[in-house]
């Protein structure tokens, strides 16, 4: 969507250190993020600055794209967001797989062991695989770039988030 003329827009960008306890000045009704939980020991972290930037005065929007690598671990993301943030998540359409945060890579989940064992990618331009049958060898010697961004687009996902803060 692009704006009218007669609105004026103020974006801001800046370096976090998620560790660092020091908070910015300015506080934000949207935060974007992108790769953010590949090192799932900085969600809490993560969780901590996210809190320390939003704006408390009014309904806050994060927008996080996700690449799933240890979905087990980083799923602790959206959980803990949810308990401590008050965050509801929505799975925006971006792709083919359609799993809530929930569900992609979880064991128990029916619909997350569909996804793995029927979406088939093309390795070595001559044989579709599983998902779940996807090897490191497969991904390292024998795709062609199209085929690694592929696989790789399987498991990037991209998810609003709506935080209602309390009056």
């Amino acid at each position: 969507h692009i704006l009218s003329s007669d609105v004026t827009v103020k974006i801001d960008t800046q370096v976090l250190e998620w560790s660092s306890k020091t908070q910015t000045k300015d506080r934000f009704s949207i935060i974007l993020g992108s790769d953010l939980l590949y090192n799932p020991s900085c969600i809490p972290d993560l969780i901590r600055t996210i809190q320390q930037n939003l704006d408390e005065e009014s309904v806050c929007t994060l927008v996080m794209a996700v690449r799933w690598r240890k979905p087990e671990l980083e799923r602790e993301f959206f959980q803990q967001s949810k308990d401590m943030l008050g965050v509801s998540w929505s799975l925006q359409p971006t792709g083919s797989c359609f799993l809530s945060w929930e569900d992609f890579g979880n064991p128990s989940s029916e619909s997350s062991n569909r996804y793995f064992s029927q979406t088939k990618i093309s390795v070595g331009g001559n044989q579709l695989k599983a998902l779940s049958d996807i090897t490191e060898a497969d991904v390292e010697n024998k795709m062609s770039s199209e085929e690694y961004n592929a696989w790789e687009r399987a498991f990037v996902q991209v998810y609003l988030g709506k935080i209602k803060q309390d009056p």
